[in-house]
Formats: C-alpha cells, structure tokens, sequence
C-alpha cells in the first residue's frame, strides 16, 4: 500500500492555503522564483480546477524553491492530471527529481486513479526521464496554448500505476528513510539472505 509521503529528507511539500485574491503565481513571484511559465501558461497548465496544490521547500533552508499541483481529477476515469516545478537556482542538484517522484506518488497514494498526466509546454520533459527510465508521451496537442502573443504545442505524458507500483515506489521509499533507518533496513535485508543461504545449505 502506498503512503503519500510529502517529504524527503530535503525536500518538503507543503499544503498552499492561498490568501484571498493571491494566485500562487503571485505567491511564487513573492517568494523569488524568478524561471516560472508565464502567467498565461501557469493558468491553463497549474491552476484549473485544482484538487490540492503545495509550495516545495528545501528542508535545510525553508526556502521555496517550487510548486506542485494536482488538478482535473477524475474519479470514474480514474485520472489525475498533475503539474510541478522547481526554480534550479535555489533548488540545487537532485531536488526536481525527488519533487517529481513525491507528486506521482502523492496521487496514487490519495486517490484511486489508474493514471496521471503531465501537460507541459516542453518538447521533451526531461525530468520525468532522469526520475526513472521510461519513455511516457502520449501525445502532442499542436498550438493549443496562447503564450505571450504565440500559439505553442502542448506535450502530454502519463505515467500509470502498475509501473509507478513495480518501478518507482521502492525509489521513493528510500529517499524518505532515514540513513539509520536505510542501515537497518540493509542490516535486515542481509540476515534474511543469510539465514536463507544458511537454510538451503542445510
């Protein structure tokens, strides 16, 4: 069973309660993220019918670094669409990764959806290959979105549940523990293939 973890060991998800009239666009800018999709684009890809949305922090600095959001959910289709991003400046090296991994997770741990989909305006979605190997287009939506005078293609991947289960979840688990609960975990590991050695000797 999965656990909708909203944190690694230096990353935190944190709920956006946002003040009335603030967008988290706005909520971002003030918080000095400066590399975000403009307004238009985070409007259509991050914050439509939003069904729970987080700030991403760094653990050691409480800095803000991010944002997540799960929006158009659809239980009887049983799918989710969800959006991140993080501001690489302030994120540091590997925290993009273990955002995206926490979202995919997030969403099959809450809610009973076969698939998530990720909508982005970005040709190749490179972060959702280094996160684990896999090829998940599904398609490409050919000037869809108005952006700053210009009509640009909207890229769709998804990633389902069966392979998030086999592939990803593990990954994840890792990243949470703790390094004394990881050398436990080993130590564990690595009794039981000794007293299973030990028993087929025998």
């Amino acid at each position: 069973m999965l656990f909708p973890h909203t944190k690694t060991r230096r990353t935190l998800l944190r709920h956006a309660n946002l003040p009335e009239g603030v967008t988290a666009h706005d909520l971002l800018l003030k918080a000095g993220l400066n590399d975000l999709p403009s307004a238009e684009v985070f409007a259509a890809l991050y914050a439509k019918e939003v069904s729970a949305q987080f700030t991403v922090e760094r653990q050691d600095t409480d800095q803000v670094v991010g944002y997540v959001s799960f929006h158009h959910l659809d239980l009887s289709g049983r799918h989710v669409r969800a959006s991140f991003l993080t501001d690489p400046a302030t994120a540091g090296n590997g925290v993009g990764a273990e955002v995206i991994l926490l979202t995919i997770n997030y969403a099959f741990a809450m809610w009973n959806v076969r698939k998530i989909y990720f909508w982005t305006v970005e040709p190749d979605f490179k972060i959702l290959h280094t996160s684990y190997d896999s090829d998940h287009k599904e398609a490409t939506l050919p000037e869809h979105l108005y952006d700053r005078g210009a009509l640009r293609d909207v890229h769709i991947y998804a990633v389902y549940r069966e392979y998030w289960e086999e592939h990803g979840a593990d990954l994840l688990n890792k990243l949470v523990q703790s390094p004394l609960e990881r050398r436990n975990a080993a130590s564990a590991a690595s009794t039981d293939s000794a007293e299973t050695s030990s028993g087929e000797i025998s």
